[in-house]
Formats: C-alpha cells, structure tokens, sequence
C-alpha cells in the first residue's frame, strides 16, 4: 500500500543439535542445501536485483561437548558439514562460536530437568552466540 517493495537480505537458522547421530548427519547436509535452494527459490521476487542469491544464509554452529547425547565426535562432525556448507557460496555464513577466546557451555541442567538439557547453549553462551550472528550481518552489510 505505501508503494514500498520488500527486500530480503537473508536469514538466520540454528538447528542441527537432534541430527547429530552419525547416520543423520549425511541426510541432514543435503537436506540443508535443499531447504537453502528451496526458499532461495521461494523468495527471489524479494532478494536485491531479483536474484535468489543474493539472500544470504547465516547458519551457527551447534554446541560440541561430551555431555550432547550421541557425544563430541558427532557434534563435530556435524559443524563440519555446516561449515562445509558455509564455505560451499559466497553468500553463506557459518556463526563459529568455537573461533572465540571464551569457551561455550552447554545448559547446566541435565536432560530431563525443567526448561534445559545438556545439548543446548546456557544463557551466558546463548548471548554469545547472538552477537556472533550480529557480528556477520552487520561485517558483511547485510542491513541497510
């Protein structure tokens, strides 16, 4: 109505922490780079230029302690694929909270236990990673 038109800059997403079992994480990495097309795809009429990519994706890397459910290793393994993914186009960004010099934590909560578990970031951390993600959208000018 006011004769505006919406552009999408790009999204934020920050999943990865139940697909971590060693058989989910090959699944996961395609489904990533299927669900990234798709809404690419989806949204184009909105992205700058009316081109698909230049909507960006911002992903964050999941928590990697020995307390997760499938351990460390997968954890790991992983933040790889994202940071695979991160690496795959130029408009991919991958939040790395491990490049920092304050170390994350997991919730101090065990599984089971109200409003956490052992897979998730705590509070402290979770304020980390937000800023982390401020942190590349405003170093790569993805706000006007």
């Amino acid at each position: 109505e006011t004769g505006k038109k919406l552009i999408i800059k790009g999204w934020l997403w920050h999943q990865g922490e139940s697909d971590s079992a060693t058989e989910k994480i090959q699944k996961y990495a395609k489904r990533l780079g299927d669900m990234v097309a798709q809404f690419r795809s989806d949204y184009e009429e909105y992205a700058y230029g009316q081109d698909k990519d230049n909507i960006a994706f911002v992903d964050g890397m999941i928590y990697q302690g020995s307390g997760t459910q499938w351990g460390a290793q997968t954890s790991k393994d992983m933040n790889n694929v994202k940071q695979g993914f991160a690496d795959s186009a130029d408009n991919n960004y991958i939040v790395d909270i491990y490049g920092n010099e304050e170390p994350v934590a997991a919730n101090e909560l065990m599984p089971g236990s109200p409003g956490g578990d052992n897979m998730h970031y705590n509070t402290k951390s979770s304020l980390r990673l937000g800023m982390a993600y401020g942190k590349i959208i405003i170093d790569n000018n993805l706000l006007d």
